[in-house]
């Protein structure tokens, strides 16, 4: 199962600060704990794809608010990121809503980052415009269905 475009938008409006984390808190609070996971397996992806790297992991806890010793901190700080994202997803459900508030922080901060440098000349990416304007959101909506439909 994967998750649907209006929730891939609503992640990134979350990282990108244009919605508040503690509403993005109680959504996914909301879900079922299968669709929790897919949500959580989603932020994995991104973060991997905007190029989180061990050094953001520190950042991340201290934006999230998390203490460094809770389990899936200390083994985010741990390297490889990708190995210890997979360890932090095979965490027990009770840890869900940490994890969604730690990487939405990273993702947050990887993302920025990919803006500030790869992107800084213009991109293509859907997830760098401007996702606070309701019709370009609109305009995504209707492109992410479309291509949802010839997948």
């Amino acid at each position: 199962m994967l998750i649907s475009a209006d929730d891939l938008l609503l992640l990134n409006q979350y990282a990108q600060g244009i919605r508040v984390i503690n509403e993005g808190k109680d959504w996914f609070c909301l879900l079922s704990l299968d669709v929790q996971l897919e949500v959580l397996r989603a932020l994995s992806n991104l973060i991997l794809q905007a190029g989180a790297s061990n050094n953001d992991v520190n950042p991340a806890i201290q934006k999230a608010g998390l203490k460094k010793t809770y389990t899936l901190c200390v083994l985010l700080q741990k390297e490889p990121i990708k190995v210890q994202l997979s360890k932090v997803l095979a965490l027990p459900s009770s840890e869900y809503i940490k994890i969604f508030s730690l990487f939405i922080s990273l993702f947050s901060i990887v993302d920025e980052r990919r803006r500030e440098t790869k992107c800084k000349n213009g991109c293509s990416h859907w997830w760098h415009k401007d996702l606070s304007n309701k019709a370009v959101v609109k305009q995504i909506l209707k492109q992410l269905e479309s291509e949802a439909g010839h997948s």
